[in-house]
């Protein structure tokens, strides 16, 4: 026997639902942390910009708009010293 829901009900349960995808997807990304994230791209050295590459490389496709797009404001990485063609 099936029992029906109000329409109260349903909305409750529809925001539950979204608050715990919602949750999940910002534990996803940049390692629930982007503050953290954007920090650690804003203070890598050249020497260190290599493995922070490797580092967005590996969370990719997790990692936010914010952190992608200080990684490429950020001049310590090796690419902004290849000879452009």
């Amino acid at each position: 026997m099936r029992i029906s829901s109000t329409p109260a009900q349903q909305k409750a349960l529809a925001e539950t639902n979204y608050e715990a995808l919602h949750s999940a997807y910002e534990t996803m990304v940049d390692g629930g942390n982007t503050e953290a994230l954007v920090d650690a791209i804003q203070s890598t050295t050249y020497t260190e910009a290599l493995q922070m590459y490797y580092d967005l490389m590996a969370q990719s496709p997790n990692v936010s708009e914010e952190a992608l797009v200080e990684a490429l404001k950020n001049m310590n990485s090796p690419m902004c010293y290849l000879p452009k063609y």
